[in-house]
Parts: C-alpha cells; sequence; structure tokens
C-alpha cells in the first residue's frame, strides 16, 4: 500500500509542477494511507479584480469541493500617454 501511495504522490506532484490538471496541491488534496481516491480540483468560475494603471490587480477561483483558492496577480497596466506635438504661434498661425 504505501508504494502505491508513493507512486500517487509522485505522480500528483508531476502533474502539479507541470500546470496539469491539478492546479495547486495541497496536503488535503493528497492521499492518506486511508483513502483510495485522489482529490481532483474543481474550480468554479474566474473573478477579478482589475489592475490600474498603477495598481496591481488579481484573479482567483476557489475548489467547490475542498475550498482550495487559486490566484494569480495581475501587473499594473500602466500609464497610456498620448504623444502630443505643440507648435509655436507664427505671424500666419495660431500655436497649440
Amino acid at each position: 500500500m504505501r508504494k502505491k501511495t508513493l507512486i500517487l504522490f509522485i505522480a500528483l506532484c508531476m502533474l502539479c509542477l507541470s500546470g496539469g490538471v491539478l492546479a495547486a496541491c495541497d496536503t488535503a488534496s493528497l492521499p492518506s494511507e486511508n483513502s483510495s481516491a485522489v482529490h481532483m480540483h474543481a474550480f468554479g468560475d474566474w473573478t477579478e479584480t482589475p489592475a490600474t494603471c498603477t495598481e496591481s490587480g488579481s484573479r482567483s477561483r476557489t475548489c467547490k469541493t475542498c475550498g482550495l483558492v487559486q490566484s494569480i496577480t495581475l501587473d499594473p497596466i500602466g500609464h497610456d500617454w498620448q504623444e502630443t506635438v505643440l507648435q509655436a504661434a507664427s505671424c500666419t498661425q495660431a500655436g497649440s
């Protein structure tokens, strides 16, 4: 039984590291010696707090089975500066 548990543990870790079906492993999602089933996360929809020009945002979703929260930080989007060309006034044209 210990050999099967070890093999399952290694397989789960490989899935976690490769970004597979198991998005994030914690000790609650790993099989114990008394369990025969592996917990597969069933995440709900993403909720998003949008990033602003200067503040980070976030996206998160929660596993419907165990409550594990997976979250991603969104970088600030920065300013969208518009280039303005100023023209000096002349004898025949107004400046801008």
